[in-house]
């Protein structure tokens, strides 16, 4: 099964919205990091969860069949895409995995949670991206899958 991990730059010395971090996604022996390609893959870890969470809930309502999912300031891509009932997971045209949208779903659903019970207390509430977040999150959650 195709794991997600989000997390925050171990460079970082102060959290906000502009902090960078990195994303995983992993089904042995696959792995693609944001970590792999050094710097220029690591990305503005909230932002890039925002536009994450936003373009996976258009592909899981089946509004889009495509969503590439590149992070924010950052040259680090996923590809999603819908072959019928399931949803394959790409990077540089390597596949992960074709998952349902529950699979999916509950998969980064898990994700996000820990990240944020991590992680959100650490932003202000004044932080631009603060709301965003919120909004994403509960907009996320809603999905029926």
């Amino acid at each position: 099964m195709t794991t997600f991990t989000f997390e925050i730059s171990e460079s970082c010395e102060e959290i906000d919205g502009y902090s960078f971090g990195n994303i995983t996604i992993e089904n042995n022996p696959i792995v693609f990091c944001s970590k792999q390609g050094g710097a220029k893959h690591e990305m503005m870890i909230f932002y890039s969860l925002v536009e994450l969470m936003d373009g996976l809930r258009k592909i899981m309502t089946k509004s889009s069949k495509r969503y590439e999912f590149v992070g924010v300031d950052s040259s680090f891509c996923i590809l999603f895409e819908r072959y019928s009932n399931l949803i394959e997971i790409s990077h540089k045209g390597v596949s992960i995995e074709r998952m349902s949208d529950s699979d999916l779903f509950s998969t980064i659903l898990l994700e996000l949670q820990k990240f944020l019970d991590s992680n959100i207390e650490k932003l202000s509430v004044d932080d631009i991206i603060y709301d965003d977040l919120a909004r994403s999150f509960d907009d996320y959650k809603s999905i029926s899958v």
